[in-house]
């Protein structure tokens, strides 16, 4: 085969991670064999680009989070010049996602509680978990923690404030600006003296 008759890689590549998306979406069975088929290509080629279902899942929510424009609120975050502005674009960054990507959130997390070993390397990956621990970490530096939290405790209070299927819930009585406005009331009231 020629190189020009060759199937352009990168395409086969964004093929994948919309079919993967497609397949999330419609609550299919998420597996290597129907993400091939729905892409129209073979499973082997699943597998040339992915190592198996958690790095198409990690490509899959990493694209989405990058089409949110979240990714660049999180770079902003890291280097906000106090814990209560890292708190505000966290919120940001939160709203953003979900607003975007809310129900594709929800299936990547039935997917992986659906498979132990799935969902044990999911739990273990970096990401949400490090942000929301570094937040709580300079809330705690800066003396704005509440006294009775420690840090693991506060990041995990933001974690289950913050999660996408909070934003979906109140995304049905209430605009994006103030789900936004909401959450960091209520985020501030759980973790901040």
């Amino acid at each position: 085969m020629s190189s020009s008759a060759r199937p352009d890689a990168n395409h086969t590549h964004a093929a994948l991670l919309d079919a993967g998306e497609a397949l999330l979406a419609s609550d299919a069975n998420f597996s290597m064999g129907a993400v091939a088929r729905r892409a129209g290509v073979s499973r082997q080629a699943v597998y040339l680009h992915f190592d198996d279902r958690f790095a198409l899942l990690d490509a899959i929510v990493k694209r989405a989070i990058s089409q949110s424009g979240a990714d660049t609120v999180r770079a902003r975050l890291l280097d906000a010049p106090t814990a209560d502005g890292a708190l505000e674009l966290l919120v940001e960054a939160t709203v953003a996602i979900a607003s975007r990507h809310g129900a594709l959130e929800r299936a990547v997390r039935d997917v992986v509680a659906s498979d132990a070993g799935l969902s044990a390397r999911w739990a273990a990956r970096p990401g949400r978990g490090e942000v929301m621990r570094t937040v709580a970490q300079r809330l705690h530096d800066e003396g704005r923690l509440r006294p009775a939290l420690d840090v693991p405790s506060a990041a995990r209070a933001l974690r289950t404030l913050t999660a996408g299927d909070v934003c979906i819930g109140l995304f049905d009585i209430a605009s994006r600006e103030e789900v936004a406005a909401m959450l960091l009331r209520a985020v501030r009231a759980a973790v901040c003296r």
